[in-house]
Parts: C-alpha cells; sequence; structure tokens
C-alpha cells in the first residue's frame, strides 16, 4: 500500500521516487493510485523479462506511471507560468482528465508487460483494457466520485485526443514531445545502468510554450536539441517500453 504522509494535508501524500525526487498528488490523484487496480502494477514488470540480462531491471509500471504523472504535473506548470510569455489558465476539469491519464495510461497492462502482450491469443492491449477498467468497479467509482470525465481519460490513453496539450502524453499519437516516453527512458536508463536515454526532460519541458487559448503547444528553438536527443535515445534502444 502507499502510505499517506503526515503534515501535509488529509488528503495528500508524497512519494520519494528515485527518478525524479519528491512527488505530492491531489486527493483525487491519491484515490486512484490507493485502488487495487492500481496498486497491481508494482507487481507489472516494467521490461518484462530485461531483468535476466539487467539485474537491475526490477522496477515496475507503479513507478513508471507515478513518474509520467510527475512530468505531467510539470508540463502544466510550465504552461502556466512559461516565464517569458504570459501563461494560460487551465480549466480544472481538463487539468484533472490529463493528470488522471497520465497516472492511468498502464493500468490496463498484463504481467511482463509488452513482452506478454505480443502473444496473438490476446485480444486487447492494454489501453483498450484500461478504458474496460474506467466502467466499472473500485476504479470506476473514484473516477465518478471525483467528478472525472471517464470518457475522455479513455481517449488521451487511447491516442485519441483532441487538443496538442492532451497529445503530449502519449506514445501512441505522433507527437516527438512525449512525457511517457521521457520517463521510460530515464527510468529504464536509471535502473539498467545504461547511459542510452539520458535526456535533457528539464530543458525539453522548460522549452513549451502555449497559445493564449491554451489549446495549443509550441517548442522554442531551446528545445530542438532535448527532442532531437529523445528521438535518437528511442532509436538507439528501441524504447522497449513503447508505452
Amino acid at each position: 500500500m502507499i502510505g499517506k504522509e503526515t503534515g501535509i494535508s488529509k488528503t495528500s501524500i508524497v512519494i520519494r521516487d528515485p527518478v525524479w525526487g519528491h512527488i505530492s498528488f491531489p486527493d483525487y490523484i491519491t484515490a486512484i493510485i490507493r485502488t487495487e487496480a492500481f496498486e497491481r502494477l508494482s507487481f507489472v514488470s516494467q521490461l518484462g523479462l530485461a531483468q535476466l540480462v539487467f539485474p537491475g531491471a526490477v522496477h515496475t509500471r507503479l513507478g513508471h506511471s507515478l513518474g509520467v504523472y510527475h512530468l505531467g504535473q510539470r508540463v502544466l506548470a510550465q504552461l502556466r507560468n512559461p516565464g517569458d510569455c504570459s501563461g494560460v489558465v487551465l480549466d480544472p476539469v481538463d487539468e484533472k482528465c490529463f493528470l488522471s491519464a497520465c497516472v492511468l495510461h498502464d493500468v490496463g497492462h498484463y504481467p511482463f508487460s509488452h513482452t506478454l502482450e505480443e502473444l496473438q491469443s490476446l485480444k486487447t492491449d492494454h489501453e483498450h483494457r484500461a478504458s474496460a477498467m474506467f466502467e466499472t468497479g473500485e476504479l470506476a467509482r473514484v473516477l465518478e466520485k471525483y467528478d472525472i470525465d471517464k470518457g475522455r481519460v479513455s481517449a488521451i490513453i487511447e491516442g485519441k485526443a483532441s487538443t496538442p496539450r492532451d497529445q503530449l502524453l502519449s506514445s501512441t499519437l505522433n507527437s516527438a514531445i512525449d512525457i511517457d516516453k521521457c520517463d521510460c527512458l530515464r527510468r529504464d536508463s536509471f535502473f539498467c545502468g545504461v547511459d542510452y536515454g539520458l535526456v535533457d526532460v528539464d530543458r525539453l519541458i522548460q522549452a513549451l510554450r502555449p497559445n493564449k487559448a491554451g489549446d495549443f503547444v509550441a517548442l522554442t528553438e531551446k528545445g530542438i536539441g532535448p527532442v532531437e536527443s529523445l528521438l535518437l535515445a528511442q532509436y538507439l534502444r528501441g524504447c522497449p517500453c513503447l508505452s
């Protein structure tokens, strides 16, 4: 079970992540990560059977999901306050849907992640399994309790997001900037003990700029190098997590 941090608030928790440091969670995310559906990810290997080659690769989909949520938080913070231009006021409903999708994007994974998903006998991929889990059960009740649009969360996870901001999450979309990949590359490199995947995520996020409506995301010239590094890292490693 993920423990509660005292002295913060009645509903918030803080977790120490080995890759990104301290990550804090609002009440609705706290409720999500306490569900049985999410906590089962602590038993789902991030890299399948890679630990047979890299003994340190014992990290899980739970840790990766928390990391993607953290990067989602940072992206939203950057769009609110980009520094050299006016930020945007984000709709709380939009923000909740985006961050919920960030933390839940892998909740439908099978054991051993993509290793098992490649079996032809499995009829659905993990994105569609996640969407099915939002319809009934504990996770569905939590989303309903906090007025989180289950259909929109599913659309973001399945690569059907309607706005460029939401498209920053998923590697199932044709987006060069992808916080899912940003976390898995950094996390997999950390636990495998290799240098591939050490993308300058800080510089990449700092280079994001919103339009006035907040529904489009651009990149400054300073972000070109980190994006090229991200694409090269995916090519060199094959990005076994993919999503």
